[in-house]
This record gives C-alpha cells, structure tokens and sequence, in this order.
C-alpha cells in the first residue's frame, strides 16, 4: 500500500498519525503507530455545548473608560470589582469565585465587569468611596451607582448578587466619568 493510500485510510478513519521528527514517517511506522493507537486508545468525544467555554478574559476587563463605552452600548451596567494583590479575601475571591464557569455566564449574561486593582487606580477608589476590600459597585448606563457587596462570598452568593442587582434599579445617582 502506497503512503498516500495509507495516509488517506488513517485520516477516513479518524486516527491520529504523528510525524517524526518534522517528517512523514515511513508506511511502515505509519501502519505501527495507527494500529498502536487504535488498540491501545478508546475513543473519546469531548462534549461540546455549542458555545466555547467563557474565559476570564472573554468577560473581565481591566480599562473602565473602554467598560463605560462599551456598557453605554449595550445598554448594560458595569459592573466595578475592586481588589488588591495583597488583600486575602480579594485572592480568595480570584481563585475560588470570579472566575468560575457560573460567575463568568452570569457576568457576561446580565454586565460589563470590570476588575479595578487598587493600588493601580486610586483615583476610582477614591471617585467610588471604597473603604473595603474586596467590593463591588454596580454602575446603571443611567450613571446610578449601587455598592452590592464587600468581602468573600462563594461563587454561588456572588452569581446569584450580581443578577439581582443586574436587574433591580439602583437609588444612588453619582457623578461618573468615563475616564
């Protein structure tokens, strides 16, 4: 059988032949490894959705004049995350919160999130009125602002917080820059 036969029966039949070194392998390897793998591999099918799976990047974002834009858009409100690296509660809430699949959906469903270090941005801190850490401050398209959390929650308290406060009406009008 030719390699380019063999290549084509490997491919139809959904096995995975691996190139040596950068180079096709001789039919010899080809039919080793193919029957290799086919005894020794059961065949999975990842389980697929539809959708790819939300990535912190895909819902996080780190620039609040480009959140507002963008909120101001999608008619949607910003959601503001304030932390710090050296606050433990803030860590915790990273690792075991903010970033977890039923966070991710509901913040990409219902807000625009925005994480806000503190020590790198004062000034929101202080635009804000943050005193503790970690916080998070919902911002209406409207500019009416509601504080809806400070300190850890578990990412079951803190996705069922944001898509409450994502649809009630905040009371508190601010003065809010896009900057």
């Amino acid at each position: 059988m030719s390699n380019t036969n063999l290549l084509k029966l490997t491919l139809l039949a959904g096995i995975d032949v691996t190139a040596l070194s950068g180079t096709i392998a001789s039919a010899a390897d080809e039919a080793t490894t193919a029957a290799a793998s086919v005894s020794t591999a059961t065949p999975t099918k990842p389980v697929s959705t539809g959708k790819p799976a939300l990535t912190e990047k895909d819902v996080w974002g780190r620039d609040y004049g480009h959140a507002w834009r963008r909120a101001k858009t999608m008619n949607r409100p910003i959601l503001l995350h304030f932390h710090a690296k050296w606050c433990g509660p803030c860590q915790q809430m990273e690792r075991e919160v903010l970033n977890t699949p039923k966070v991710l959906h509901e913040l990409n469903a219902c807000c625009v999130a925005v994480k806000i270090d503190c020590d790198q941005q004062p000034d929101l801190v202080q635009q804000f009125g943050i005193e503790a850490l970690p916080c998070d401050v919902l911002v209406t398209p409207d500019r009416k602002m509601q504080r809806i959390n400070h300190g850890f929650l578990t990412a079951d308290q803190y996705s069922s917080l944001v898509s409450r406060s994502a649809k009630s009406k905040p009371e508190t009008r601010i003065q809010v820059s896009a900057n």
